[in-house]
């Protein structure tokens, strides 16, 4: 995973500590439990001692458990506590196959995006190689989203045997906990439980004067303190000093009653604070800020040099902290002592808490926690600065949703008169296809930029309002806007941009012959910019691949795209993968154009995949497991690719323009595979076409309508039907160009004609294919038609009609074809794992690097072992590991790992 926007201390279980006394009876009883039960709770009010008591159960189960510890802070939203999950995981090597940082963009999506997160982890989980897991949840009450809830509901409904779920609380939370006490699947310790006895009250006494009892002394602090961790702590520290006084009364503080927290606070002001020197009071109450206090990040919080020295004070002192392994000694305060020493620094020091968290942004790496942190100090200029500057590139690679968690913290009024957070909302919109939502900020935004006098933030901000009308069709205002002169030159960047939008209003107005010009335009600009974000920007529409002149920028797109990224799976390689592929196609390389076709789709399996990477790469799939003559994988491609209709949140809904045009090219993929009552499934189920609908959609859809009658009508054995279906559709042979079809459905005409014995008009078919093939060097559209097909019109007698040639050159393109090549990876939503592929070909299907993986991970060696060993990053790995899984059909390293050793391969 990249660098997370969390404090790494949230999954970190604390260290125990030496003067923890050891609560042999709990300890074992929780140790039992959470061998055992499917969940361990622990509810209690503040004070009792949860953390204390995780941390010691964690140290008694030692290596027999593999713990994934979260410890809930009270900003965190779902997001983020699932970016913490999957990071606690990592150690364990999780056999991941979607990327986690995609499955926690997924988790911010729709309900059904939700439930395939849960699905994705509980695999994930299944597949761990350890004996017992616990994912330990500290702090469950800071929990503020219901939504986390209904999560560990589902994981908890679900979650594999061999794990279980600890989570502690200072409330009953909203879990289904009476169906798991039903099943005798939850182990409760509640307050009664974690109250400390006699024994263990005496064990915590420090040696004590001679003339003080301790026998006495423990009753009497028992007596007070009800066994109350707390109070206890604050007894036994001042008992040195006081040893008759010594004692916080539990039922003085009030613990048990809804004010708790402010009479504890109350407690900690006179008893801890009190206590401590003016200087190291300062400090704690300055750094209590940030969510772990290393001396170098409290130093520059605080402006006190001696930070050092004041963090090894508060460990003698023995104050309610963690102590945190690391590279730097770390501490992490017990969040009741954090909420009052915030509390304390609010009421005492108020002026100093914006330059307090501005200091601590200044020391922050992670853009997110960064703009956090600014958030907090008011300092919503600078905030929005850092947003403006990074939030297209984190949308663009990671996805919106960790932006939109930043942009709800930001006040409304700054959300009407600002232009940047508009924008940034607006792109935000544009990941997720959500037309409506990217016109209102776009024009928002628009707006707030006039207000502000920056003319060309207004212009910039009227294309992106243009383009998010061409999902239904430009109009007439989003004409203008593209034609709108820019108020000054513009930039690289900009000229790239404005191409871009030029290309949208060209496909809109029914140029579609000089569309590829209009593409190369923006290459041309875009050519010279390493902007990651506008490459993602400038990506085409999916269907104008196949249109006239558009392969050749295609093709400059896709290797400039892949020139300027990292070598790692993003949304943006998975669409340049897809563009290479169809050139490859188009100039009738199969073998290399499925080859990079099935590294688009591992990317895509990786990122989720989001809904443009989805359209792309899957409906470029089912034309080629079409034409390998592969009906499974080609169905499990288009049922991939019509998901993307299923997400109420993407904009292009059932019934929309894209929704029709993919509904029949589903009939086109049956018909190329020869299943005829799919095809005329398909063909029944085609909604009617959408109101409102411009000229180009109108001829774009009318001529594919033409053609799936046309070939069911041949299919069925009306000729003449198909001849006049298949005719109309040619005559507007721009708009019937899309994915090759025009030059296949030409061919389709002439084999029909020639049933009908009119040879001169089918010679003619063939010779304008020939010359459109010719003309453009892309034979692709033809190997549509299949090696049969090719040979079947190579072979008639044409009675000299045919040009001299022709024949030769359609048994050259049957050629072409593969005769029933094998798959050499796994289809999404293929057969379930365990089911080992066959050794020939999953062996050939592993790339070297992976084979030498494969080899590290029968080794026994973990993820980060084989990153040390072959100079890669741990993410690179885990790309690795996941497609090893997915092309032996396997679930876990050790599965994959008894293959190696079972098949020797070397």
């Amino acid at each position: 995973m990249a660098a997370p926007s969390f404090a790494l201390t949230k999954i970190q279980a604390p260290r125990p500590r030496a003067s923890l006394v050891a609560r042999e009876l709990l300890e074992q009883r929780m140790a039992d439990a959470a061998m055992a039960k499917r969940l361990v709770l622990l509810a209690a009010p503040a004070g009792f001692g949860k953390t204390a008591a995780l941390t010691r159960l964690i140290s008694r189960l030692g290596s027999g458990a593999a713990v994934a510890w979260v410890a809930v802070d009270s900003d965190d939203d779902p997001l983020g506590l699932l970016a913490c999950l999957c990071a606690a995981l990592e150690p364990f090597d999780p056999p991941w196959r979607t990327d986690p940082e995609a499955l926690v963009a997924m988790a911010g999506g729709s309900r059904g995006d939700r439930h395939a997160v849960i699905s994705e982890l509980l695999n994930t989980l299944a597949a761990c190689e350890v004996e017992r897991g616990l994912i330990v949840v500290d702090d469950a009450h800071r929990i503020r989203d219901p939504a986390v809830f209904e999560f560990l509901d589902h994981l908890l409904e679900r979650l594999p045997p061999q794990w279980g779920v600890v989570l502690s609380t200072r409330t009953e939370p909203p879990l289904a906990l009476a169906r798991l006490r039903a099943h005798d699947e939850l182990a409760e310790f509640r307050e009664r439980d974690l109250r400390f006895g006699l024994a263990e009250v005496r064990a915590l006494l420090p040696e004590l004067p001679a003339h003080v009892d301790p026998a006495s002394t423990s009753r009497r602090l028992l007596e007070r303190t009800q066994g109350w961790a707390v109070g206890l702590r604050l007894a036994v520290n001042s008992l040195a000093a006081s040893p008759a006084e010594a004692g916080v009364d539990r039922r003085q503080a009030g613990v048990a009653d809804s004010s708790a927290d402010r009479h504890v606070f109350d407690y900690l002001l006179a008893e801890v604070l009190g206590a401590m020197p003016p200087d190291l009071r300062a400090f704690l109450l300055r750094c209590s800020v940030l969510s772990e206090l290393s001396s170098a990040r409290c130093a520059a919080v605080s402006a006190d040099a001696r930070a050092a020295h004041w963090l090894d004070e508060v460990e003698r002192r023995g104050l309610f902290v963690s102590v945190l392994e690391g590279p730097e000694p770390t501490l992490r305060l017990h969040d009741l002592f954090r909420d009052f020493l915030q509390d304390r620094l609010r009421r005492e020091m108020p002026d100093e808490l914006p330059a307090l968290y501005r200091r601590a942004a200044a020391g922050e790496p992670d853009m997110l926690r960064r703009t956090g942190f600014l958030i907090r100090s008011g300092d919503w200029t600078e905030a929005e600065a850092e947003l403006a500057e990074a939030g297209g590139r984190i949308v663009t690679t990671v996805g919106p949703a960790p932006v939109l968690r930043l942009l709800e913290q930001f006040p409304p009024p700054l959300h009407e008169r600002s232009g940047r957070l508009a924008h940034i909302r607006c792109l935000c919109a544009w990941a997720r296809w959500d037309w409506p939502a990217m016109r209102e900020a776009a024009e928002r935004a628009r707006r707030a930029y006039e207000s502000a006098g920056d003319r060309l933030g207004a212009w910039r901000s009227g294309l992106y309002a243009a383009i998010s009308s061409a999902s239904f069709g430009f109009n007439e205002e989003a004409r203008q806007r593209v034609e709108q002169p820019p108020p000054e030159p513009l930039g690289v960047d900009d000229r790239a941009f404005l191409a871009m939008t030029r290309t949208y209003a060209t496909f809109d107005s029914g140029r579609l012959d000089i569309l590829g010009q209009r593409y190369g335009e923006v290459l041309d600009a875009l050519e010279s910019s390493a902007n990651i974000p506008l490459w993602y920007h400038c990506v085409p529409r999916s269907m104008q691949c196949g249109l006239p002149g558009m392969n050749p920028p295609l093709a400059r797109f896709a290797n400039g795209a892949l020139r300027v990224l990292p070598d790692m799976p993003s949304p943006l390689r998975a669409l340049a993968l897809s563009l290479r592929a169809w050139g490859e196609l188009s100039a009738g390389d199969i073998g290399a154009a499925t080859a990079t076709a099935q590294l688009a789709e591992s990317d895509a399996r990786w990122l989720g995949p989001p809904p443009n990477v989805r359209v792309f790469v899957y409906a470029l799939l089912s034309i080629l497991h079409a034409m390998h003559g592969r009906p499974v994988e080609a169905r499990q491609a288009l049922e991939e690719l019509m998901k993307t209709f299923d997400d109420p949140d993407v904009g292009y809904r059932p019934g929309s323009f894209v929704h029709i045009y993919y509904c029949l090219h589903r009939v086109r993929i049956a018909d190329l595979l020869g299943d005829v009552e799919a095809a005329r499934g398909f063909f029944a189920a085609v909604p009617a076409d959408p109101r409102p609908l411009n000229e180009t959609m109108r001829r774009v859809l009318a001529t594919h309508r033409m053609a799936c009658a046309g070939r069911l009508a041949a299919h069925e054995g009306r000729t003449e039907a198909a001849i006049a279906a298949f005719g109309s559709a040619l005559a507007d042979d721009d708009a019937f160009s899309v994915y090759g079809q025009s030059v296949e459905v030409r061919l389709r005409l002439a084999l029909a004609l020639l049933d009908l014995g009119r040879i001169a008009e089918a010679a003619a078919a063939v010779e304008q294919a020939l010359a459109a093939t010719a003309r453009q060097g892309e034979p692709g559209g033809a190997l549509m038609l299949g090696a049969t097909r090719l040979l079947a019109l190579a072979d008639r007698d044409w009675q000299g009609r045919l040009a001299v040639g022709a024949a030769a050159t359609l048994r050259a393109w049957a050629a072409l074809l593969p005769q029933g090549a094998p798959a050499t990876a796994r289809p999404a939503g293929t057969a379930g794992y365990g089911s080992a592929a066959p050794v020939a070909a999953a062996a050939a299907a592993l790339s070297p690097r992976e084979l030498e993986v494969l080899r590290h991970i029968a080794a026994g060696d973990s993820n980060k072992l084989i990153a040390r060993a072959f100079d890669l990053s741990p993410h690179t790995v885990k790309r690795h590991v996941a497609n090893i899984l997915d092309k032996l059909m396997l679930q876990s390293r050790g599965q994959a790992a008894a293959w190696y050793r079972q098949h020797g391969v070397a």
